[in-house]
């Protein structure tokens, strides 16, 4: 009689997906020694996994390891780890310059929208990913292109939001907002937010703007303290195409800016046109169901 035993043909077999991570931490984290000590704590974590790890070169230095530039790790690793708050995930989205990049943000800062895990969540999280049970949630993302007649003074692209604001002395903003084409309102405002849903919980949020979930396909268009009081946040479709003319009639040469997820910023002349849109690339962020939507809204917001 043989002695060897094989497992019953009912239990499921696990397969373990062999990822690699490209992890991706704050900037400038080398006085923030109590920071310093949470990075070093997750990439231990993260070694004694059983992933591949590529740090950027900015992670990579405080570390004392090696590493390579943020957009040169697109398509050689599998998904990225932010280390940080939303503006690490921001940042992050704009170095890899939104190339079909999948996400999975940590966080370590205050208020963290987009930020699902916490250091002490990681370990259970990785076993998870390791096991495939996560899900891959989409998010929108704005192409916003500024033009000074038939010139492209500048081209981009934007998680959040794209605000168009005063400078450094505050003066209003007279702006044309028309919608595929079709005038919509003449406003003299402070200025103007295009958010996305996930930008519905930003700066947009913070001028009362509503707040909209992630799966709605649409973009919210934020007067800033407008002159006219009737003038209220608008939510149109993902598919509009929003034209802003700064008018060319105003009180005033005051200065203003266009800047996209507080990471770029143009200044704007009156008569210049914005245009916006969805863009073509959108942002994945791995989800391993700890929490719904509504469950972490609930929570930042102290709901």
């Amino acid at each position: 009689m043989s002695n060897v035993t094989s497992s019953p043909s009912h239990m499921p077999q696990i397969t373990l997906h062999k990822f690699t991570l490209g992890i991706f931490g704050k900037k400038r984290l080398s006085t923030e020694h109590e920071k310093i000590n949470e990075l070093r704590d997750i990439a231990k974590i993260l070694e004694q996994s059983k992933f591949e790890i590529v740090y950027d070169e900015n992670t990579a230095e405080t570390l004392g390891k090696k590493g390579m530039p943020a957009e040169k790790m697109v398509g050689k690793v599998d998904f990225f780890i932010t280390i940080g708050g939303d503006g690490t995930v921001l940042r992050s989205a704009r170095l890899t310059e939104f190339g079909n990049v999948k996400l999975l943000p940590i966080n370590t800062g205050n208020l963290g929208f987009m930020t699902e895990i916490r250091k002490e969540k990681l370990k259970s999280a990785l076993q998870k990913i390791a096991k495939g049970n996560y899900t891959l949630e989409h998010r929108a993302v704005l192409s916003v292109a500024l033009f000074r007649g038939k010139k492209e003074l500048l081209t981009g692209t934007a998680l959040n939001e794209a605000v168009i604001s005063q400078g450094s002395f505050p003066r209003l903003v007279g702006m044309n907002i028309k919608i595929n084409d079709k005038k919509i309102f003449d406003m003299r405002a402070d200025g103007l937010i295009i958010a996305t849903p996930t930008g519905s919980t930003g700066h947009s949020l913070s001028a009362s703007g509503p707040v909209l979930h992630p799966e709605i396909c649409g973009m919210i268009i934020n007067p800033i303290c407008p002159l006219n009081l009737s003038l209220r946040p608008i939510v149109v479709s993902e598919n509009s195409r929003i034209e802003i003319e700064m008018l060319k009639k105003s009180e005033t040469n005051a200065e203003m800016r266009l800047t996209l997820d507080g990471q770029v910023s143009h200044e704007v002349q009156r008569g210049d046109h914005i245009l916006i849109k969805k863009s073509r690339y959108n942002m994945q962020f791995l989800r391993i169901g700890e929490k719904t939507y509504w469950e972490q809204l609930s929570e930042k917001l102290r709901w």
